[in-house]
């Protein structure tokens, strides 16, 4: 190793550091934010009041409760775990950081202040799971995820993700899947997705440069509609494609199992279309593949200024995301500004 080289990875710790320390202490001190914050509140000062799985109920509510009663506790832990983790993942396996920690900060860090319990095990899962279907040791990842289970049922799903996950298919046989499932998700899908709203609005846009808040209330409803629950499906199959087209030539070992991971999410989301918000939470594992899949994805491409441009369309397409699920419609009730507050 090389100074350069030494002195690069010195320098990424240290920032890697920061941002987690930053992050670990605003989410354990949050302090009523977040819609599910007196709930936990209310499980850790009584915890009878608790009736899901028995391993979080030990790990974080009953084990805590013997050094003391103030729930403070399980917000320091918990925090703890879910962001320390999920930095580590990005760390050891993100050609591009700073990419997938704001994919990290815009889509899932104030998710994480609500599913607590869910974001416990993904983490855990993320780190350990894929690790163990790299390596082969598929009794390892089977017990783990058994385990995890007890944190969160969602994750009895990930019993099944092996008979996908571990296997590399032919790039043929992925495009089979994948269209097996978007025909079911447009077959049953209650309503067509009205994508050709966007293009309406856009439209209306031109005619309103000279009148601002007709402009703003304008872009609002270009956000409804391009973010509305079935466009984010049809969001995330785009998203499934491009990465398609360009699998032959980010297809290692190890890649290829968050590929398999993120178009597992997309299966679940294409079958369960009708149980949306279920289907949504119970896809996060599959989508927090993003993170590493996208900078695998740009990290595929030679030129340097195809990159940046990548890089620069990702990181707008998730500021606005993040603008449109956190502000606009105040999701996780986190901004005192948000709408749905």
């Amino acid at each position: 190793m090389n100074i350069t080289s030494f002195t690069y990875q010195k320098r990424s710790f240290y920032f890697f550091l920061l941002i987690f320390f930053t992050l670990f202490l605003l989410s354990s001190f949050r302090n009523g934010l977040g819609t599910d914050y007196y709930t936990y509140v209310d499980y850790f000062k009584y915890p009878e009041l608790f009736k899901g799985e028995f391993l979080f109920k030990y790990l974080f509510i009953t084990l805590p409760r013997l050094i003391t009663h103030n729930e403070i506790i399980f917000f320091l832990l918990t925090s703890f775990i879910i962001n320390l983790i999920f930095l580590k993942t990005i760390y050891r396996y993100s050609p591009i950081l700073s990419l997938s920690i704001l994919i990290y900060l815009t889509q899932y860090y104030f998710i994480s202040y609500n599913i607590v319990r869910q974001f416990l095990a993904i983490v855990i899962f993320l780190y350990y799971g894929i690790k163990y279907l790299n390596e082969n040791k598929l009794i390892y990842y089977y017990i783990l995820v058994i385990v995890l289970a007890q944190i969160h049922f969602s994750m009895y799903l990930m019993l099944f993700f092996p008979i996908l996950g571990s296997h590399e298919y032919r790039t043929t046989t992925y495009w089979y899947i994948w269209i097996i499932s978007f025909t079911l998700f447009f077959l049953l899908s209650h309503k067509i997705i009205n994508i050709w709203k966007v293009a309406d609005y856009i439209n209306y846009l031109s005619f309103l440069s000279d009148k601002f808040s007709l402009a703003s209330k304008a872009i609002q409803n270009l956000f409804l509609n391009l973010f509305e629950s079935n466009n984010i499906l049809l969001l995330k199959n785009a998203f499934c494609v491009i990465f398609l087209f360009r699998l032959p030539y980010y297809r290692e070992t190890r890649n290829i199992y968050w590929f398999n991971l993120f178009l597992f999410g997309v299966l679940i989301n294409n079958l369960l279309v009708n149980l949306s918000l279920y289907a949504v939470r119970l896809s996060y594992v599959g989508d927090m593949a993003l993170l590493l899949l996208i900078p695998l994805f740009i990290r595929s491409f030679r030129d340097k200024y195809i990159r940046i441009m990548l890089v620069l369309l990702f990181a707008l397409y998730f500021v606005l995301f993040f603008y449109y699920r956190f502000i606009l419609m105040g999701e996780s009730d986190v901004f005192s500004n948000g709408a749905g507050l």
